[in-house]
């Protein structure tokens, strides 16, 4: 099917060189992969054999459609292509890149990584960047067609005429297909992920986990901006922005959690020891008291929550510095959803097509480990099997905007600058529930402290739209989703 084979469309594209440059090269920059137990037990996996003309191509390609998007844009990409040289070109193809490949460099990065990012990662380089012997190349690709024996004797053999047929790809880019699709996968990962940690504890019928006990999983993410002002109103930038995130399990809503255990400390409290439940429970204060996290049981309800991933983060909302310079407009929002089953079973687009009632999401996952490595142990030289399980997630953006004004907002004389500030879509001052989960009962926001007692908070809004480069859809194997879940041993890259 050309569904596997054919890059997705890319929405909302890089609006520049320099930035699309940028996202390239943290796509191809290594990920850190734990190699045992502890703690220093961790090596750099990263896609070496991306060369750096595959970079190159996929920045001049890039280039060429800026180019076709602005007719005025020469002039431009005379000063970008300048920039993008001091700026980028090291991270893509030099040093930088080789720095941004070492353990050391990495180390620190192995918290929140997602478990099977380093072997999806060189599987997917195997794939489009793959090398062999080159009589063995060319036997692969050629075809022959018999022109007979020459009789010059009795026991005179059949002779073969080798050709190879050529074929135009000009839309082939490799190195932009594996940062995409790089991206995309471990998105998507770690969206699954983050669902799976925070509802694995709700059952159904026969104790199965219900966040993996249907057919699909339908999941969102938003980004979410907070609006403070300061004190201090004599002050040139006396607003600025918090953000973050917030999730919700789509097709969860019905599913009620069972009352959990009282949070509390297993092991010392500093050092080794950590709050439990993990998903349900933080750690406060400079005395570290374990309490329950202040939205928790707007997911226990079937509502939205918020996310601590901060790569997750990242990908819809602006990463915060000061707070300043952020614009509502910043935020984007994703709905995907997540399919299993054999690459036979899917069409052009959408879930697969079955005469049977479908498995459980589970029992799919578990099924394609064991039915993959039976095909290609018994066939190891093909490359396309009609009855590989695959997982596919497919994105979409959400199109609805939520926002609300705090009490001080809606008492401001700036009120109706601060409500078309925060409420962009018409009707989004009217989706308060929302947002629920964000603020306690009195209306404040649960992140105040972070910032600061004397700001005060004037609103929020949520994000809509595609993000920057959103692949619309994405192909994963069952050990990607298991492994990153660890309900498999890990592959430890390999």
């Amino acid at each position: 099917s050309p569904r596997f084979c054919v890059l997705p469309k890319v929405h909302n594209e890089w609006s520049s060189l320099e930035d699309f440059a940028s996202s390239m090269a943290d796509s191809i920059a290594a990920v850190a992969v734990k190699t045992g137990p502890g703690k220093d037990d961790v090596d750099a996996m990263a896609p070496l054999g991306l060369g750096a003309t595959a970079m190159s191509d996929a920045i001049s390609s890039y280039q060429g459609k800026l180019e076709q998007k602005e007719k005025t844009w020469k002039e431009k990409a005379k000063k970008v292509s300048i920039a993008l040289g001091e700026k980028t070109w090291d991270k893509l193809r030099g040093a930088g890149r080789l720095a941004r490949s070492t353990a050391y460099y990495i180390k620190d990065k192995i918290k929140g990584e997602v478990a099977s990012a380093g072997r999806m990662s060189a599987e997917l380089e195997q794939r489009l960047f793959g090398s062999d012997i080159n009589g063995e190349v060319l036997h692969s690709l050629s075809f022959q067609r018999s022109i007979g024996a020459n009789g010059q004797s009795s026991n005179a053999k059949e002779r073969f005429q080798r050709y190879v047929v050529s074929y135009p790809c000009p839309d082939f880019d490799p190195a932009f297909e594996y940062a995409v699709r790089t991206r995309w996968g471990r998105i998507a990962l770690r969206m699954v992920r983050e669902a799976f940690h925070i509802h694995k504890h709700k059952t159904i019928v026969g104790g199965e986990m219900a966040i993996l006990g249907k057919p699909s999983l339908h999941l969102a993410v938003r980004g979410d901006a907070l609006r403070f002002q300061k004190e201090n109103k004599e002050a040139k930038d006396n607003t600025f922005f918090m953000t973050g995130a917030s999730m919700l399990w789509k097709n969860g809503v019905e599913i009620r959690g069972e009352k959990m255990d009282k949070c509390e400390w297993t092991g010392p409290v500093h050092g080794t020891g950590s709050c439990q439940p993990e998903g349900r429970c933080m750690v406060k204060g400079l005395l570290r008291s374990c309490v329950p996290k202040p939205w928790w049981d707007s997911p226990q309800k079937g509502g939205w929550w918020p996310v601590d991933d901060r790569k997750l983060v990242d990908v819809v909302a602006p990463a915060m510095t000061t707070g300043h310079g952020v614009s509502v407009s910043d935020l984007s929002g994703l709905e995907m959803s997540l399919y299993c089953g054999p690459k036979k079973a899917f069409g052009s687009q959408g879930p697969p097509e079955s005469s049977q009632s479908p498995p459980s999401l589970l029992e799919c996952l578990k099924e394609g480990v064991e039915t993959n490595a039976r095909l290609k142990s018994k066939e190891p030289w093909k490359l396309y099997f009609p009855d590989e399980i695959v997982v596919v997630a497919t994105f979409e953006a959400i199109q609805s905007q939520a926002c609300m004004l705090s009490q001080a907002g809606l008492q401001s004389k700036d009120k109706q600058a601060i409500q078309s500030e925060l409420c962009r879509q018409s009707g989004a001052d009217g989706r308060g529930e929302l947002v629920e989960h964000l603020v306690d009962g009195q209306g404040e926001p649960h992140m105040k402290e972070e910032a600061g007692s004397n700001d005060r908070f004037m609103g929020l809004a949520t994000g809509f739209g595609w993000p920057t480069g959103a692949l619309e859809e994405v192909v994963l194997s069952p050990e990607d989703v298991l492994e990153a879940l660890d309900l498999i041993s890990s592959s430890h890259g390999r």
